[in-house]
C-alpha cells in the first residue's frame, strides 16, 4: 500500500483531499510543505501558485518533478489570488476536500484521520489544532477549545473568537464549496482567512478536530501583517469584514476588537481615511471608542 492511494488501515475509507499552497519568495521552505502532505493517505494532488516570486520556483524547490505535484506561476496578486487560481483547478478534481497550506508550514499525518472524523455530508468545513514550530524554544501545542473539540461550532460568527484556529493553514473546505464558487475576496490582505471560513461556515456545520493537523512555523523576529506598519490596512480590512458579517453572534467579538484596533491604529496609523472608517462604524454601532484613541490621534493630527 502506498501513500495517497485513499486506503488506510484495515482497508478502510480515507478521504481524498487536494492540498492547495500559495507561494511567495519561498523557496527555502516550500519543498518541506510539499514532502510533508505528500506522505499523508488520501492525497489527490498538491497544487503550488507562485505569485510571481523574485526568482520563480522550479520543480527542484518543491523535491524534484512528481506526478501529484502541480505548479501554478502568475503575476503578483496576492495570497488570495494566488489561492483563488488554485482554487480554479480544485473544483474539478475527484477529491472530497480541499486542504489549504502554508509555503512555511507543514502538514501531520493526523490530519487525514482529522478529515475522517468530520463526517460525510454533514460537515462542510474542517479546522483543527496545531503545534507552533518556534525558532527558539520548544515547541508549543494549540489545541483546539475543549468545548469545541471533536464537536461542530455553535453559531457560524465563532470564526470571529481571536484565537489562533481560524487560519487558513491546516483548514479544510467541501470540495463541493470550491465547485459552487466559493473564493477568497481579493480585497483582503488581513482577515481573509476568517472572511472565507465565514463565508463557508454559513452553508452548514464546522467541524472542530481534536487533533492538530499542521505544524505552523512561527519566525518570532520577522515583520507580520500584524505589525506596526500595518496598521492602515488591518482597520480597512476589518471594516470590510465587519460590513460583510455584522449579527448579533459576531457583535461580541467585532466590538471589542475595534476598540483595539482604535488605540493600534492612533498609535501606529497614518491614514486619516482609515481612521474616519473605523469611528464612522463605531459610532453608527454605538461601540465606544477608547479615550486613550481619541487623545493620541487628537495630539498626532
Amino acid at each position: 500500500m502506498t501513500a495517497g492511494d485513499g486506503r488506510e488501515g484495515e482497508g478502510a475509507a480515507t478521504p481524498t483531499f487536494d492540498v492547495v499552497i500559495p507561494a511567495y519568495n519561498a523557496a527555502s521552505t516550500v519543498g518541506r510543505a510539499v514532502r510533508s502532505a505528500l506522505g499523508l493517505f488520501g492525497l489527490r494532488q498538491i497544487i503550488v501558485v507562485d505569485d510571481g516570486s523574485a526568482e520563480p520556483l522550479t520543480e527542484d524547490d518543491l523535491g524534484g518533478p512528481h506526478g501529484r505535484v502541480r505548479l501554478l506561476r502568475q503575476t503578483n496578486g496576492g495570497v488570495s489570488s494566488a489561492r483563488n487560481a488554485a482554487l480554479d483547478q480544485v473544483s474539478g478534481g475527484d477529491a472530497a476536500w480541499c486542504v489549504f497550506l502554508d509555503a512555511d508550514d507543514e502538514l501531520t499525518e493526523e490530519l487525514p484521520a482529522a478529515l475522517a472524523e468530520a463526517g460525510g455530508a454533514t460537515a462542510v468545513v474542517m479546522v483543527g489544532g496545531r503545534d507552533e514550530v518556534l525558532k527558539t524554544g520548544p515547541v508549543k501545542p494549540r489545541p483546539a477549545p475543549e468545548e469545541w473539540a471533536g464537536r461542530t461550532l455553535p453559531s457560524p460568527a465563532e470564526v470571529f473568537r481571536p484565537i489562533h484556529l481560524f487560519s487558513t493553514t491546516g483548514a479544510a473546505i467541501r470540495r463541493e464549496l470550491v465547485a459552487d464558487g466559493l473564493r477568497f475576496d481579493p480585497e483582503l490582505a488581513i482577515g481573509e482567512d476568517r472572511d472565507l471560513l465565514r463565508r463557508a461556515a454559513a452553508s452548514g456545520p464546522t467541524f472542530v478536530s481534536s487533533r492538530r493537523v499542521v505544524l505552523y512555523h512561527r519566525d518570532e523576529a520577522s515583520e507580520h501583517l500584524s505589525g506596526p506598519k500595518h496598521a492602515d490596512r488591518r482597520v480597512r480590512d476589518f471594516v470590510r469584514i465587519v460590513g460583510k458579517h455584522l449579527d448579533v453572534d459576531a457583535a461580541r467579538y467585532f466590538e471589542p476588537q475595534a476598540a483595539r484596533l482604535a488605540k493600534f491604529h492612533a498609535r501606529h496609523g497614518r491614514d486619516a481615511d482609515a481612521w474616519r472608517a473605523l469611528t464612522d462604524l463605531c459610532r453608527a454601532q454605538g461601540w465606544s471608542i477608547p479615550l486613550k484613541a481619541k487623545l493620541l490621534r487628537l495630539f498626532k493630527s
